[in-house]
């Protein structure tokens, strides 16, 4: 609902001030390991957001300019993972077939 809510302010081009900056810290307590405050990887963000929900957010961040310094690497762990994070392993926490071409050429 979340990543529905950013993505629907980006698409209109309403950016509310610090629309990012009120919504980061609920990102990340949700995202992250019950048992570890602010620790979070691949699985325990997969079971909140799918990888589409996840780079709404970040289309959200740049359409807004809005780039909360904490969200951009749980940004970016949710869709590439951790450093030396195997690609197939990405796709087996997703339960997709990965990142499509066209959206990777849109992130470099």
């Amino acid at each position: 609902e979340i990543a529905n809510l950013v993505w629907s302010f980006a698409t209109l081009n309403y950016n509310s001030p610090r629309l990012m900056e009120f919504l980061t810290p609920y990102i990340i307590q949700i995202s992250s390991d019950g048992e570890k405050a602010k620790y979070y990887d691949e699985r325990s963000i997969a079971r909140c957001f799918k990888r589409q929900e996840v780079s709404n957010i970040a289309w959200s961040c740049s359409v807004l300019e809005q780039y909360p310094r904490e969200l951009m690497p749980l940004l970016y762990v949710a869709m590439f993972g951790r450093s030396g994070s195997n690609p197939d392993l990405m796709k087996t926490v997703y339960g997709d077939d990965g990142i499509q071409r066209q959206s990777i050429m849109t992130m470099f």
